[in-house]
């Protein structure tokens, strides 16, 4: 069996830094996509594949093992792991979303951006420095052309006709 997901690439508009300090910030969300794919294997244990397992979707994995064990992870970065464009908020996104559908199987998957936000905290930041703004997240799932304040937890969305 094999399970794959997409993100878009982000790109800030505007705010990328601005965010950091409680001001707000519009990214767009644009092709090509990051793609994962779950691919199942025989032998049972933690994959990470191309994901560094102390990354945020790697400790992702490992808090929620006994769903990841039975898969090997494929990461496509279509900018060449060249960062910049969203690929750890992707690979974030992506096993978070997975995740949240295997275990909630009945029900439509709907991520609360404040949720959202607090689990990628918990495994992206250890306290220490600034906290990252998780803008450029909440932009990939909500994806178009995202305002997003932080402060007041405002996300709204527009059409990106390209």
């Amino acid at each position: 069996m094999t399970i794959k997901l997409s993100c878009p690439s982000k790109t800030f508009f505007i705010g990328e830094y601005a965010i950091l300090r409680g001001g707000k910030a519009l990214i767009i969300n644009s092709k090509p996509r990051f793609v994962m794919q779950l691919l199942t294997k025989k032998k049972s244990s933690l994959n990470f594949g191309r994901l560094h397992p102390q990354s945020p979707a790697g400790r992702w994995m490992r808090r929620y093992v006994n769903i990841f064990r039975d898969f090997r992870v494929q990461f496509y970065d279509p900018h060449h792991y060249r960062g910049g464009c969203g690929a750890s908020t992707a690979q974030f996104l992506m096993v978070y979303a997975y995740a949240k559908m295997v275990l909630h199987p009945q029900k439509k998957l709907e991520i609360h951006p404040k949720v959202l936000l607090n689990d990628y905290l918990n495994v992206a930041w250890n306290g220490q420095g600034t906290a990252p703004s998780g803008a450029d997240l909440i932009s990939q799932y909500f994806g178009k052309i995202t305002y997003f304040d932080k402060e007041n937890l405002t996300v709204d969305t527009l059409n990106w006709p390209f």
